[in-house]
């Protein structure tokens, strides 16, 4: 016979928080919302949801692959000022990461070409 496992509530996509059953209530379990999260009334949660969103589209270096490029320009264009600039700070954010990426990458390339090993 296996181990019993542990029941650990439910996860609130809200605030990113394991609470236990008795903290959602009504439709909560199936929308995975809790009370707290709840009360925030539906324009902070559609701001958290799309905050969500952007976030996924960023890879853990900061950069957009091109293959988001597309829907990510969705909210450079979002009808909520607070997304539109978290995209505008994100977007100037992955510029200079490429552009860091790229000046280290030219200096790697000059510096194989001076050490040419020769003893």
């Amino acid at each position: 016979m296996g181990r019993k496992k542990k029941y650990r509530g439910h996860f609130c996509w809200a605030c990113g928080r394991t609470r236990a059953n008795e903290r959602f209530g009504g439709g909560g379990h199936a929308r995975h919302v809790c009370r707290d999260c709840q009360k925030l009334g539906k324009e902070e949660l559609d701001y958290r949801q799309a905050s969500r969103d952007l976030g996924r589209l960023v890879t853990w270096d900061g950069m957009i692959p091109p293959k988001h490029k597309k829907s990510f320009d969705r909210f450079l264009n979002h009808s909520n000022p607070r997304i539109r600039e978290q995209a505008q700070t994100m977007l100037r954010e992955d510029k200079e990461s490429r552009e860091q990426m790229r000046r280290q990458q030219e200096e790697d390339f000059e510096l194989s070409f001076t050490d040419t090993g020769t003893i």
